[in-house]
Formats: C-alpha cells, sequence, structure tokens
C-alpha cells in the first residue's frame, strides 16, 4: 500500500503517468542500492522535493515518461 501511495503522490507532483512513476521509483532504488519501500517513504515524508525527485530519479537511464 506504500508504494501505491508513493506512486500516486510522485505522479501527481511530476506530472507522470502511475506507471511511469514507479518505474522511477524502482530505477532509482536499484541505482542507489535502497530499498523500494524506503524511496516511497521518502517521497510520501516529502523528503525528496518534487523537481529534484524527477531529476533524481530519471537520472542515469532511468525510463523518461
Amino acid at each position: 500500500m506504500l508504494i501505491e501511495q508513493a506512486k500516486g503522490a510522485l505522479a501527481a507532483r511530476t506530472g507522470l503517468e502511475v506507471d511511469a512513476a514507479f518505474q522511477h521509483m524502482r530505477g532509482y532504488a536499484r541505482r542507489s542500492g535502497g530499498r523500494l519501500t524506503d524511496i516511497a517513504r521518502s517521497v510520501l515524508d516529502g523528503d525528496l522535493d518534487p523537481a529534484q525527485a524527477r531529476r533524481r530519479l530519471t537520472d542515469r537511464g532511468s525510463v523518461e515518461r
């Protein structure tokens, strides 16, 4: 449920489609060595600023919208 909420929040904040938001979070988790649930919590807690989140989540080869 946490990841579902984070996908929706990230999509709303960045203009991504929900599936693309998930791909970005998953790619960022893989590249950073973090757990997807931790990334989702950061999105929901606002620790990833929407503008920074989009840049950080799309850097280094993640899927573009």
